[in-house]
């Protein structure tokens, strides 16, 4: 999972140089009621366009800890190499604990990422894409014993709507390129999916394994059946059935399985959607055998205002709770505070909770560079955020839980 974060990150990190900024995400800094305290500082060098991010944690038990991310840019923009650091505590020394590079020849582009353990064992992988055309080729090596071995082969190929219409997978055995299982992607005039058929390699030969195919109207009514080949033959699996009121707002889709011993379809769960202008009402339910008949899962609303531009009140209902989020924005339109409800026993909604946020309205968000990985949160503006706070409420009394600044630096 951390490797997958840090691989997320750099990719953003990448994104928010393709384009020149105004402002620098110079600093930010996060802390938790008598737990956990966190600060971040980033420095960002244009001549070697270098972007230094370190990350200091302590916690209320005395512990703490030091994380250092490196991302390096071509002059595009691009990113061409990422280096994850902690810092060891004894020695006072930064350790690598992952790397990621990237270079591009042509139409072949090689990525390549390496972990680190604490006793020096690197687990490493490589994958080298081609392009050519519509096609792509992507082939994955392993690290072995101090060299690189081919592992696995992937090959798609996109129509002109640029979809994937077909891949091809392959395992390498040691002395060739084995065809392991294929998929066939079928669109409508419009270039809507419509649906696909999967092959497994078996014996020499491919051999049909699942399909599924859209028979209707994809802007009325229409199902989609999934099967499954089994002796020979396909075989029903699953099916969903959609019907549309595009005049009212409605929509129901409604699912099933395949029952063999019936020869019929019986059912699963049923979604209906109701909207009105842009406010929206979602209900789930699932099928009773007992009862025969639906019983009410899930519900989900959001009320917009007149415009339709911003959220005022999203509500949620299942099973075992409900809760109700109420939101508040400035002048200038940006969403300042949303505040927190949970239905008691009573049927009386009592607030439990407050989230509070300020921008600097001299800051546009889209000129802050690398705002996309430091400055996402559930709360919008077109404006830099500057703090964000997290109350917890009881019996009327309000409780600062958590607290997120951001400072911003000007490097244009």
């Amino acid at each position: 999972m951390k490797k997958l974060a840090t691989t997320i990150l750099a990719l953003l990190c990448a994104a928010a140089f393709a384009k020149e900024y105004e402002y620098m995400v110079q600093s930010m800094s996060y802390g938790s009621l008598g737990e956990r305290k966190e600060s971040t500082h980033l420095s960002y060098d244009a001549a070697a366009r270098k972007l230094e991010q370190i990350r200091d944690t302590n916690s209320s038990d005395g512990l703490g800890s030091s994380y250092k991310e490196i991302s390096y840019f071509d002059e595009k923009g691009n990113m061409v190499k990422f280096e994850v650091f902690n810092l060891d505590l004894k020695s006072g020394k930064w350790k690598k604990i992952e790397d990621y590079t990237e270079s591009i020849k042509g139409n072949v582009t090689t990525r390549e990422s390496n972990s680190i353990a604490d006793d020096g064992t690197r687990n490493a992988s490589k994958t080298v894409s081609s392009y050519d055309g519509n096609a792509t080729q992507d082939v994955r090596y392993k690290f072995v014993k101090g060299k690189w071995q081919k592992d696995s082969m992937n090959r798609s190929v996109k129509n002109a709507w640029d979809k994937e219409e077909l891949t091809i997978s392959f395992k390498w055995d040691g002395k060739s390129w084995q065809p392991k299982d294929k998929t066939e992607i079928f669109y409508d005039a419009v270039g809507e999916m419509s649906g696909y058929v999967s092959y497994e390699f078996v014996n020499g030969a491919w051999q049909n394994s699942e399909r599924e195919m859209l028979n209707g109207d994809r802007n009325g009514s229409y199902e989609q059946i999934r099967s499954t080949f089994k002796d020979g033959a396909w075989q029903n699996a699953t099916m969903s059935k959609h019907e549309l009121d595009a005049a009212k707002g409605e929509g129901i889709v409604t699912s099933f399985i395949w029952n063999d011993e019936k020869g019929a379809w019986d059912n699963m769960s049923k979604q209906t959607v109701i909207k009105k202008g842009a406010d929206l009402n979602m209900t789930s339910y699932l099928w009773d055998e007992r009862l025969k008949d639906w019983v009410q899962s899930y519900s989900n609303g959001e009320i917009y205002n007149k415009s339709g531009e911003r959220l005022l009140e999203q509500s949620y209902e299942s099973n075992s709770s409900s809760n109700k989020y109420v939101y508040s924005y400035d002048e200038h339109g940006s969403n300042t505070a949303m505040d927190i409800y949970k239905l008691d026993a009573s049927g009386k909604w009592v607030q439990t909770g407050r989230s509070e946020a300020t921008y600097d309205t001299q800051i546009p968000a889209d000129s802050v560079g690398h705002g996309a990985a430091l400055m996402m949160f559930e709360m919008p503006s077109a404006y830099a955020i500057t703090s964000f706070k997290e109350f917890k409420l009881k019996d009327g009394k309000s409780e600062l839980i958590t607290e997120k600044t951001w400072k911003y630096k000007k490097i244009k």
